[in-house]
């Protein structure tokens, strides 16, 4: 079995996580008494959360980068000093 190393999964499920959690919060506070429970409620409530959802994005995919980066250049200096040895 071949070790996935793109970065394509771990991106993608980055950014479905984030997707999940803001439609999810976002619902969640549609069902308070914050909005009016029609389209125009729900719309309104979704609309006021985008700029935190922007923050959130750029926030996961910088977090995501360093984790999997991380782990990608531990794994290549433990790979070259067993080499060397």
């Amino acid at each position: 079995m071949r070790a996935r190393t793109g970065v394509f999964a771990p991106v993608i499920a980055a950014l479905g996580a984030g997707f999940m959690f803001f439609v999810v919060t976002n619902l969640a506070v549609f069902a308070g008494d914050l909005y009016p429970h029609t389209w125009a409620g729900l719309v309104e409530d979704f609309t006021a959360a985008l700029p935190f959802y922007r923050n959130q994005i750029r926030r996961r995919c910088a977090f995501t980068a360093a984790l999997f980066g991380l782990h990608a250049a531990a794994t290549r200096e433990y790979a070259r000093r067993i080499a060397t040895t």
